[in-house]
């Protein structure tokens, strides 16, 4: 999300007019509008549309049950859209 999103999206919302019946200011607004109560609702908000890389794992036993050792950073990746209560929660929102 970038800077101008945030303010056009800001003006949208809080548009006098009632924002509910307005047509959407583009097809992201639903999801920018959910990122945005997100981040109302969240506490301790870390990060706004961050991608984490995931590690690179094995399983390292022939058991049916994992044991999985990390073995650095793969080269695939997640996106988090907020990250908050100092990192203990991770919401991906969809629209």
């Amino acid at each position: 999300m970038t800077f101008p999103d945030v303010i056009v999206t800001l003006k949208f919302v809080r548009s006098n007019k009632g924002w509910e019946l307005l047509p959407p200011l583009s097809t992201n607004a639903p999801y920018l509008i959910a990122v945005w109560d997100e981040l109302i609702a969240s506490h301790g908000a870390i990060a706004v549309g961050k991608m984490f890389p995931l590690p690179k794992t094995t399983n390292t036993t022939h058991s049916p049950l994992p044991n999985w050792e990390m073995l650095g950073v793969s080269n695939e990746s997640v996106k988090v859209d907020v990250v908050s209560e100092s990192g203990r929660k991770w919401t991906r929102i969809i629209t």
